[in-house]
């Protein structure tokens, strides 16, 4: 199993990325669709392409775009 460091949270793709979720201003009904809406905004703010179909391809989509500052994997 990966471990991601994402901007001081730490855990598997699935609990960084509820973390994020949890923490963001824009809330929605399940970590899923938060992704979904998430990657349809990066795509309107700077084109990117973001994967939404699993927490490990959005955070990896996300560094790629430039959109988190960090990811590491152990």
């Amino acid at each position: 199993m990966k471990t991601y460091t994402v901007d001081g949270l730490t855990g598997s793709a699935a609990q960084v990325v509820a973390d994020l979720h949890k923490a963001s201003r824009a809330p929605a009904v399940n970590d899923r669709t938060w992704m979904q809406q998430t990657a349809d905004r990066a795509h309107l703010m700077n084109g990117s392409v973001i994967r939404a179909d699993t927490a490990e391809h959005f955070l990896d989509d996300l560094v790629e775009a430039n959109l988190l500052n960090t990811v590491m994997e152990k």
